[in-house]
């Protein structure tokens, strides 16, 4: 090997490991421009690095919080009434059974 380009990748300070190039196909020695394109390379995958951790922080957050405030199936106990289903006007090009499902009242006002 006679000629090495080693760049670090790292976003905000934090080094994630290095990228190294060696030998260039045409024999000649690296240059500024290789150097300027290989550190442009180091820096997106540094960002790439960073939004995919960012990303499983998020995701396990998300997770952590839904466990936290919903109850367990066991905690939720039987249902004083089934579910029921009325009929609801269909669109043209919508989806669906053309029936919404909502919980009917366990106790009624009286008026």
């Amino acid at each position: 090997m006679r000629t090495l380009l080693g760049v670090a990748i790292s976003v905000r300070g934090e080094i994630y490991g290095d990228l190294y190039l060696s030998e260039r196909e045409d024999g000649r020695p690296f240059d500024r421009g290789d150097e300027d394109i290989v550190v442009a390379l180091a820096g997106a995958a540094g960002i790439a690095i960073e939004n995919a951790r960012l990303f499983a922080r998020v995701r396990d957050s998300a997770e952590t919080f839904q466990r936290l405030l919903l109850p367990t199936l066991s905690d939720l106990g039987p249902s004083p009434r089934p579910p029921s289903t009325v009929p609801r006007p269909s669109r043209t090009g919508s989806a669906g059974t053309g029936t919404t499902p909502w919980c009917c009242p366990t106790t009624r006002s009286a008026s």
